[in-house]
């Protein structure tokens, strides 16, 4: 008897360890990376979302190009905010902790929450209220 419970437990382990492989991380995209990339390019604003998505805990700074890019060649409200967020996450971990960056990052930084702003992007207003 005590055989055949290690052995149930053996394939339990087994099984349990082929359904991880198959799973899908829930920030993993879809579609492959260069084409979502490539969409990007023509402005698409579902693909950089999807991207957006991909990178959400990424702090490398990959995502930072993406964002510039929509943000200056497409001017698009949601990557102004992200330029925003990324670069001051990126520097200082939080945005509370905005002043903590030198001077010129800040300006760099508080310029594309301007234009997020401007462009009436809701959480860039409540951004502003935090570091002012």
């Amino acid at each position: 008897m005590k055989h055949h419970y290690y052995l149930f437990i053996c394939l339990l382990f087994f099984i349990s360890c082929n359904d991880k492989e198959k799973s899908v991380a829930i920030n993993q995209p879809t579609r492959d990376i260069s084409l979502i990339q490539r969409e990007i390019f023509q402005g698409d604003t579902s693909a950089y979302l999807e991207l957006r998505n991909f990178y959400l805990d990424d702090f490398s700074g990959d995502f930072l190009f993406w964002a510039l890019y929509m943000s200056n060649k497409h001017d698009y409200s949601k990557a102004h905010y992200d330029v925003f967020e990324k670069l001051v996450i990126s520097y200082v971990g939080d945005i509370t902790k905005f002043n903590d960056m030198d001077e010129q990052t800040k300006r760099f930084a508080k310029e594309y929450l301007l234009k997020a702003i401007k462009s009436g992007h809701k959480e860039a207003e409540d951004a502003l209220k935090l570091i002012e």
